[in-house]
């Protein structure tokens, strides 16, 4: 009799012990979610309102230190309560309601332990098959691309912690050029993987970051290789599960799911695998691919407050909720969007915004290294360089892919007289690179022109497409707009267009009326037939116009639409510039631009600025201002 009730009273103890653990666990995860200032106000309100608790106790106190003096001054119950009644008072109402529910639902030292086993299963079962998912990547596209594994091929992207100064709504092409190389002095480097890592000077973690970059610049890259070194256990462990919901996957569900119910449809093979998430600060991800391609309406001004993860709704409630933290308010969100598309979350819900710049110099010769011989990397680096145009493009990982595609096979030919040198030769040349692959992929198919469909036909269709929704500032062109203006013409349109989105579209419709261009593409569309003015004419029209325009930004799109035209006038400037024969005081306006162009692309100038070489006068100076801004260091 005796040996029972020492058993009682030892699985008293246990039990007692074990809730005492489990409150203590849910008193840190809730301290764990302040900052340090908030955790100061915590403690202050602490010692304030309880007598039992000394300034001296709490002086150096930590999270861990506040947690044991509270259950042990006042028990576990009451530290909770108490708890909840201070995180109430400095505005943290969703830690307080959280801390309640957890509480109220109650758990015993062995169910802790049992959801912990289960989490832990649970997650290796998700990193298993995300490490299926991402280690290879469809390098091309689905009819003629082929998959490579993601370690083989990545490259290090240049990203920065601030987002660009340029129009969002602009040219994406031409915010690379304008910003190509330039780091200013509010803007760090960062890596993708240390993004949500804590703050060592703060103790703080972003938890809700968006990160801007225009198309085909790495963004989707760098989330696949965040996640796979997460699945491969490499990095940011911290993290038990990260939840890849790409918007393009997103746009195809219609009906109401809960957010328990999603993930167990899309991450795992039944609902009773993940019946809940775990909690702590940091301890869940979602992950949001590709804002600009949300196609459901995202309202951020409603006050409609949705908490239950088990309960059913709309995806586009479900995402609101989440950025707003009233859903799984300790989950960490990355959210990837081009620029013209962050304005559907309000920043006030965003704690850090980066920018993927592409790739820097170094990065982009790292790139043709990674995926080529020697001997052709070599060549190809050689070749770009000689190219402004080209060099800079290829800040966008891209473009080096289409580079690398188009120069290979031509630069291992004795004779280079076709090799592009401009914007316009070089899609044109992809463009016949993708006719040939396929036709190669249906060549032995009895019926091609079924299968493959005509070439020609894709190719008037999609650049329909693409002429319909620039015409609706999409970023792309609309048919009208090549049918009905001049050459002249679309000068004058493209400058009109206040957020300079028929730039890169003049540069190209320029560039294919040269005949070396139309000879080219009279291989894939041997019917068409481009009429075109007179191309000096053209060239005196633009040069004409460089003398008037004010704005820098049209004056360098101008200058590259000369580079398509292959004039060599930025080229003499630039030989005169280099040779030393370059008389400042003696330019006409075009060439001051010009100078201005020459040296805002240089990469020497953006290091150090001699403008004690130029004239120096008010005039010189206000001219060169552009320059100024743009270097580092100006003497």
């Amino acid at each position: 009799m005796l040996r029972v009730k020492i058993l009682l009273i030892f699985f008293f103890f246990c039990s007692c012990e074990g809730a005492m653990a489990s409150v203590k666990d849910l008193l840190k995860n809730s301290l764990e979610n302040l900052v340090k200032d908030e955790l100061k106000e915590f403690q202050w309100h602490l010692k304030k309102d309880h007598e039992h608790i000394s300034n001296s106790v709490m002086e150096n106190a930590d999270i861990l230190d506040t947690v044991d003096k509270m259950v042990a001054c006042f028990g576990p119950e009451e530290a909770v309560k108490i708890t909840v009644e201070i995180l109430r008072k400095i505005n943290q109402n969703n830690l307080a309601e959280q801390l309640e529910n957890n509480q109220k639902q109650g758990s015993t030292a062995d169910d802790s332990q049992a959801t912990l086993h289960d989490y832990t299963k649970t997650s290796l079962y998700l990193k298993n098959e995300l490490k299926q998912d991402y280690e290879q990547m469809l390098v091309g596209n689905s009819q003629t691309g082929h998959q490579q594994y993601l370690n083989d091929i990545y490259t290090d992207l240049y990203v920065v912690d601030n987002e660009t100064g340029g129009r969002v709504n602009g040219q994406e092409v031409i915010q690379i050029e304008s910003n190509h190389n330039r780091l200013t002095a509010k803007e760090k480097l960062i890596k993708c993987n240390d993004m949500f890592n804590v703050q060592c000077d703060t103790g703080r973690r972003k938890r809700k970051v968006l990160t801007l970059g225009i198309a085909g610049v790495g963004k989707t890259v760098s989330v696949n290789k965040f996640i796979f070194d997460w699945a491969e256990g490499r990095e940011n462990q911290d993290i038990v599960f990260i939840f890849p919901l790409p918007f393009r996957r997103l746009n195809l569900i219609e009906e109401e799911y809960s957010l328990m119910g999603l993930l167990n449809k899309y991450f795992f093979r039944c609902p009773e695998e993940l019946p809940s998430l775990p909690e702590g600060d940091g301890k869940v991800m979602f992950i949001f691919d590709g804002l600009d391609e949300c196609r459901f309406p995202l309202s951020f001004k409603e006050d409609d407050i949705f908490t239950n993860a088990n309960e059913k709704t709309t995806v586009s409630k479900i995402i609101i909720n989440l950025i707003k933290k009233h859903l799984v308010p300790s989950a960490l969100i990355w959210i990837t969007s081009r620029p013209a598309a962050a304005i559907l979350i309000p920043r006030n819900y965003v704690d850090q915004v980066t920018e993927v710049r592409g790739f820097n110099n170094e990065q982009k010769e790292q790139y043709f290294k990674n995926n080529s011989t020697t001997e052709v990397s070599e060549k190809i680096i050689s070749h770009i360089k000689k190219s402004s145009s080209l060099y800079i493009m290829c800040h966008i990982p891209v473009f080096c892919w289409i580079s690398l595609i188009v120069l290979q096979p031509l630069l291992a030919r004795e004779s280079n007289d076709k090799t592009p040198t401009t914007l316009t030769g070089m899609y044109t040349s992809f463009l016949i690179s993708q006719q040939q692959q396929m036709e190669e992929k249906y060549c032995d198919d009895p019926e091609p022109k079924t299968n493959a469909r005509s070439f020609d036909q894709i190719i008037l269709k999609l650049g329909k497409l693409a002429f319909q929704q620039l015409e609706k500032r999409n970023l792309i062109f609309y048919k009208k707009d090549l049918e009905k203006c001049g050459l002249d013409a679309a000068v004058k349109k493209a400058l009109q267009s206040e957020n300079g989105h028929l730039d890169l579209f003049l540069r190209f419709l320029l560039g294919l009326s040269l005949d070396s261009n139309q000879n080219d593409l009279k291989e894939l569309l041997p019917e068409l037939e481009l009429k075109t003015e007179n191309i000096k004419d053209t060239v005196d029209y633009i040069k004409q116009t460089i003398e008037k325009e004010k704005s820098v930004e049209r004056t360098i799109n101008l200058f590259y639409c000369l580079s398509e035209l292959k004039d060599d006038f930025v080229e003499e400037i630039q030989k005169n510039l280099s040779s030393g024969n370059l008389s400042a005081q003696n330019l006409s306006s075009a060439q001051w631009s010009a100078l201005v162009f020459v040296l805002l692309m240089s990469e020497e100038t953006q290091e150090k600025f001699e403008m004690q070489k130029y004239r120096r006068s008010d005039e010189a100076l206000m001219k060169l201002l552009p320059v100024i801004k743009n270097t580092r260091r100006a003497l």
